[in-house]
């Protein structure tokens, strides 16, 4: 398997790890623990951090490795707007990155974060729908290493 094949794929795969996650969590996992006590859903949210943030850890070094190789050697077009959005991309992914570590993480200092955590899962699901949105944008509009030219339709002649 020809390496840019080989990090495109594990990119796609990992986005998709802390996106399907962060979904679960918030469609399902967060309405569950809403029916615990307190001390039930504080250790419900240990045990499933424990395991969790090893996944979300390892999701965000390969998202990182992965998207630099990408970005760097895969051979994508230079021009402005690509790396406009790339540019864009990137930045969205950050906040992505903290909040995801920040909420599967065991810190004291984020535990505020972690009991709002139905709000943040929410703004990573907002945030990942731009990334995924760019992404995809680029991929399609630069497939043949330029953004396709407009399409002029010229009227029959008679």
């Amino acid at each position: 398997m020809p390496i840019d094949v080989l990090t495109r794929w594990l990119h796609v795969w990992f986005a998709a790890i802390v996106i399907g996650g962060a979904v679960f969590q918030w469609l399902a996992v967060l309405p569950a623990m809403s029916l615990l006590s307190d001390e039930q859903r504080m250790l419900m949210r240990e045990r499933v951090n424990a395991r969790w943030g090893k996944v979300i850890a390892l999701s965000v070094l390969l998202l990182l490795l992965t998207g630099f190789y990408n970005y760097l050697f895969t051979g994508q077009p230079r021009d402005k707007q690509y790396h406009m959005l790339m540019g864009i991309k990137i930045v969205l992914a950050l906040p992505v990155f903290f909040l995801a570590s920040a909420l599967a993480g065991r810190s004291p200092k984020f535990a505020g974060l972690r009991r709002a955590g139905g709000l943040w899962l929410l703004v990573i699901l907002l945030l990942m729908t731009g990334i995924v949105g760019i992404g995809s944008y680029l991929k399609v509009t630069r497939a043949g290493g330029a953004a396709p030219a407009p399409v002029v339709q010229t009227p029959p002649s008679e």
